[in-house]
């Protein structure tokens, strides 16, 4: 797989707009304790705030949504 081009970002907040705009998909992922990992994809950030709200009625914990481009990412928000 090549890697995408990406454009010159000025600040972090540039590159995290742009990843969450152009993102392939988005994961969500929770720690689930030591070198554990709970992670789930979604195509949409709204499809993927949806199933981190929906986990967290179940599971109590935080997660992370971080939109993917190719084979880097970047961390979109956080659902407390």
């Amino acid at each position: 797989m090549k890697p995408k081009p990406l454009p010159d970002f000025k600040t972090y907040q540039e590159r995290d707009a742009w990843f969450a705009a152009n993102a392939d998909y988005f994961t969500i992922v929770r720690k689930d304790g030591v070198g554990h990992y709970a992670r789930d994809e979604a195509k949409t950030l709204a499809k993927a705030e949806a199933i981190a709200k929906t986990r967290q009625v179940v599971t109590s914990g935080r997660y992370l949504i971080y939109a993917v481009v190719g084979e880097q990412s970047a961390l979109v928000k956080a659902i407390p």
